[in-house]
């Protein structure tokens, strides 16, 4: 039955926000009486981080999966990415961005702590196991921490909220300038020709 309510609030919570769905209207999503909801949780912060350890427990298996597979690094790159679209996709609406940014700050603390430690692990991993061919070799700490200072400062409730930006379309971005930089073919040439 806990799950149940789970994913009648997480469904609800994508269309309105954690802090405007109301017990009722999810009561409703669920089937459900608001007293049965009662008998499972002694109050909607309850639901709510109820709905957030779901998360980051669907998102932390996920990644422990993918990152245990016996695939060659660039593999792992490509499916932890989507991974991380996923997970942010499948919750992060601008509702929910704005309610944990204003009401659950201590909430968006929880999962931007395991979206580091996974970042971390990720490319402690993909850094010391990848194909020189494939990738520069650079510091995997100075990657890291770049990397890790870069989704702190953009994929974040109040910097996507201020420009308008959704998760996605902002991780896309941040994605695409660390894979190819800001330079395109032609301005690398160009850039290398005067060196």
């Amino acid at each position: 039955m806990r799950e149940r309510i789970i994913t009648a609030y997480m469904e609800l919570a994508y269309t309105k926000g954690f802090y405007n769905a109301t017990v009722d209207e999810m009561a409703q999503r669920a089937g459900l009486s608001k007293r049965t909801i009662y008998r499972y949780f002694n109050s909607k912060d309850e639901i709510v981080e109820a709905v957030v350890d779901r998360f980051i427990l669907m998102f932390s298996t996920e990644i422990e999966s993918i990152m245990s597979a016996a695939k060659p690094p660039e593999v792992i790159f490509s499916e932890v990415i989507d991974c991380f679209f996923r997970a942010g996709h499948s919750l992060m609406s601008s509702h929910v961005l704005r309610d944990l940014n204003q009401h659950y700050p201590h909430l968006w603390k929880k999962i931007d702590e395991l979206r580091l430690r996974k970042v971390q692990g990720f490319f402690r991993v993909f850094l010391n196991n990848s194909d020189p061919e494939l990738v520069r070799q650079l510091n995997p700490n100075i990657v890291t921490t770049a990397v890790i200072a870069s989704i702190q400062a953009v994929l974040n409730p109040e910097y996507l909220l201020a420009r308008g930006l959704t998760l996605h379309e902002a991780g896309r971005q941040l994605l695409e300038f660390f894979m190819h930089g800001f330079l395109k073919d032609e301005g690398k040439e160009r850039v290398q020709g005067r060196a």
